[in-house]
């Protein structure tokens, strides 16, 4: 019986607890781990983002039993990183996603209560002086929407601080659409003041940090370094426009495709259908289909393609 598709689904243990169907990109957390400190992959809008960063959370997640989600998975079969990584980390996990806004006060509201929201998370810290006393003072701006920019500004970096001391491991930091805040401002013309808190928000959680294990963004714009990320080390950007060990991490290969139109019982026609329409991406040289048009396809059973992804 074919699995469930995993259309609009992006949190990688409700795939598998689900049994939905899962293209393995699980390959690319040796990449992770033996790569750069800090980095940043650009992809377009459905591509696979978002399901990607939970995949590593979960991997490297030490405050849950989470193993068993990656049975059957490629990385399973890796002896050293199953020993020496799977389940090490605490995890600082944000999406910026959602901090859109025609103001820069809506904005920062938006992204304050996100970093509260973050800090709140991590329960095993409660009783701990400093933790106690910042999560009271942001919870107090938070509740009556004021901006107070130095209460957050080193939000990030002080939370790793303090997971590491905790756990005696460095975080791992998370970051979905990590260019959105930007993207609205420079639209609704207060992009002078975002970048002036995003710089320092992002530049000393990322900047010779001993508290970092690894930080990945994703995006879909690359904001220039010199911009955000300046004085940055250990640092790549990956948009796809090189030879790059991830250039078949987001997105649908051929392989991948063909697999999965096999498993739902859709034959070699489709796949010249599916060829004329979705094969318009190009990364490292590799041929990637649009997974958003894949899934949409797949789902109403290959009857008649469409333009699902503009639409």
């Amino acid at each position: 019986m074919p699995k469930l598709s995993p259309l609009g689904s992006s949190d990688f243990r409700e795939v598998v607890a689900e049994n939905r169907y899962y293209v393995d990109k699980t390959g690319m957390i040796r990449h992770l781990v033996e790569g750069a400190k800090v980095q940043l992959h650009c992809r377009p809008r459905r591509f696979g983002k978002t399901l990607n960063l939970s995949t590593l959370r979960y991997f490297f997640d030490c405050r849950g039993e989470y193993r068993h989600l990656f049975d059957g998975l490629a990385i399973a079969a890796d002896e050293e990183m199953m020993t020496l990584h799977q389940g090490k980390y605490p995890v600082i996990e944000l999406s910026f996603k959602d901090i859109k806004a025609s103001n820069y006060t809506s904005a920062m509201q938006s992204l304050t209560t996100l970093l509260y929201n973050e800090w709140m998370r991590h329960t095993c810290l409660k009783g701990i002086f400093e933790y106690d006393n910042l999560v009271a003072d942001m919870a107090a701006v938070v509740k009556v929407g004021e901006v107070r920019e130095y209460l957050f500004r080193d939000a990030i970096k002080k939370l790793g601080d303090l997971l590491y001391a905790y756990h005696g491991a460095p975080a791992l930091l998370l970051i979905d659409e990590y260019d959105t805040p930007l993207v609205e401002a420079w639209l609704k013309g207060y992009y002078d003041e975002m970048i002036e808190f995003m710089r320092p928000l992002l530049g000393v959680a990322l900047k010779d940090n001993k508290s970092l294990f690894k930080g990945v963004l994703t995006g879909i714009l690359r904001v220039a370094k010199e911009s955000l990320f300046s004085g940055l080390n250990n640092f790549i950007s990956d948009a796809g426009l090189r030879i790059s060990p991830y250039a078949d991490k987001f997105g649908f290969t051929e392989t991948e495709v063909k697999a999965m139109l096999a498993h739902y019982g859709l034959n070699g026609r489709q796949m010249e259908e599916i060829t004329a329409w979705y094969d318009g991406y190009r990364y490292g040289g590799i041929a990637i289909y649009n997974p958003w048009s894949i899934l949409n396809y797949v789902a109403e059973g290959g009857q008649s393609p469409s333009p699902y992804w503009v639409n």
